[in-house]
């Protein structure tokens, strides 16, 4: 049960050329049919998961068929939190199936009219769109369902905000009970579980590097500058400070993050009067301009772009490996999910928080930092043209003394790195046809992962000695 040669050249050429671990771990599972929620950290790879089980499901059908012309009905509905998230997992598929005849994915996103659009959407495979709009087009009876096979939940912690619940909890009402669902997710809450394994069927978590939720290639700093009573006083020098580390610092791309967007339009307007190229992104704009906005930086015709939390999530920039936040994030999630717009797939960046000296919002900061037990070091301005070289020396600990735990570090930033000996002895070898033989080891049940939680419906474990697709396939979690 190997991944079709098509799809396989196709994720070649677009420059996708070994699974991460993500994604070798949850392939195989997610073919068989099998329920599944994928947490792993923010751009290790999570979105491909599914994009892949959906043209696989859609080539398979074609062979099973004996007809090589595309089915003209909705195979696979994808649901995400925002416009931009919708809009880049569209142009991967768009990317992958650009030589397929007659191939249809539809963005069921706001800010268009659906009237427009309705041709498309009749003729589409896929669905990449927002729950207020999936919904909208479900109850005008536009979006058909009786041949979804797939329901995929993406950045699945923020659609459980409760307005999105209530959406969700609708559109699963409209689609046929024996679909597959998928759910992907940074970081995972018991609130999740249990609202999850309401529609899912025995769902199976994958779970790499839980206990270490931020990426092992984001060098992480506090900042502190000097507080004030006065909330503008106080932002006033964090500004300042802005404005000298984008002077002092190497960097390719930046993200800088607000949670006002009138601090994103007064920062846009500042920044721009000292002559840096930037950008800025918020609710308050208009689809159409939040989208240039994100793809003339895409195309680094900026170098920055100022934003509110708008772009924390699901937004993947290679050359990002700068991340500032001039205000502190609501909550760790949110922390977590800003700074992995840098460190990318295994890339480094760096990610510094600027608070006030003596503050509420440093208190705050560390109360955040806290749950999962992050340890950002402390940044002074006067080494901050040093912070190139601190990406990847910390002068705290053992790190440059100890070979193996460098040699360690290397091989989880960079997942291709421990591959790379087996493929200079077997010259032929094809990692993504590979993914039939993959670790369970990071396989749990939702049980194991919340044991002191009260549930009526047993959660039955994969075999974890099945080292094989075959294996697999005749275990007991098959239905």
């Amino acid at each position: 049960m190997k991944i079709n040669q098509t799809i396989v050249n196709d994720l070649k050429r677009c420059g996708f050329l070994y699974p991460s671990p993500i994604q070798t771990s949850c392939i195989p599972l997610a073919r068989l049919g099998i329920d599944l929620i994928a947490q792993s950290k923010s751009g290790t790879g999570k979105t491909l998961v599914f994009v892949i089980c959906s043209l696989e499901m859609i080539v398979e059908e074609i062979y099973d068929r004996g007809n090589f012309d595309l089915p003209k009905s909705v195979r696979a509905l994808i649901l995400i939190p925002t416009h931009e998230i919708a809009n880049q997992i569209a142009e991967i598929i768009e990317s992958l199936t650009s030589n397929w005849k007659n191939f249809v994915c539809y963005r069921a996103i706001g800010g268009t009219k659906v009237s427009d659009d309705l041709d498309r959407l009749n003729q589409a495979q896929i669905v990449v769109g927002t729950p207020g709009r999936v919904l909208s087009l479900l109850e005008w009876c536009h979006l058909k369902t009786h041949s979804i096979r797939l329901f995929v939940l993406d950045e699945c912690d923020k659609l459980m905000d409760e307005n999105f619940k209530r959406q969700i909890d609708r559109i699963f009402h409209y689609l046929p009970a024996n679909k597959q669902m998928i759910a992907t997710s940074a970081t995972m809450t018991e609130e999740m579980c249990e609202y999850l394994e309401r529609y899912m069927q025995n769902p199976s978590w994958i779970r790499l590097d839980a206990d270490q939720p931020s990426l092992l290639g984001v060098r992480q700093y506090i900042l502190e500058v000097e507080g004030h009573v006065l909330e503008y006083l106080n932002f006033e020098s964090k500004l300042n400070t802005l404005l000298y580390l984008l002077r002092n610092i190497h960097y390719n791309q930046c993200f800088i993050f607000s949670n006002y967007q009138t601090r994103v339009q007064y920062l846009y307007d500042r920044i721009r009067t000292e002559n840096f190229k930037v950008a800025m992104m918020s609710g308050n704009m208009t689809q159409k301009d939040r989208h240039e906005s994100i793809e003339m930086f895409r195309q680094q015709k900026f170098r920055i772009i100022i934003s509110t939390d708008l772009t924390s999530r699901g937004i993947d920039i290679d050359s990002v490996n700068l991340v500032i936040n001039i205000d502190v994030p609501i909550d760790c999630e949110t922390y977590l999910h800003r700074i992995g717009r840098s460190g990318r797939f295994g890339s480094s960046g760096t990610a510094i928080t600027i608070v006030g000296r003596e503050s509420f919002e440093k208190k705050k900061f560390f109360d955040i930092l806290q749950k999962y037990n992050l340890k950002p070091n402390n940044l002074e301005l006067s080494s901050v043209h040093k912070l190139w070289d601190l990406q990847f020396r910390n002068e705290n600990d053992s790190f440059d003394n100890d070979i193996e735990t460098k040699l360690d570090y290397l091989l989880k930033i960079n997942p291709i790195y421990e591959r790379i000996e087996k493929m200079m002895t077997e010259i032929d070898s094809d990692q993504w046809n590979k993914l039939e033989n993959f670790d369970h080891s990071a396989t749990q049940s939702t049980d194991k992962i919340f044991p002191d939680r009260n549930t009526s419906k047993p959660t039955e474990e994969l075999a974890t000695e099945s080292n094989t697709f075959d294996d697999l396939k005749h275990s007991n979690k098959v239905q």
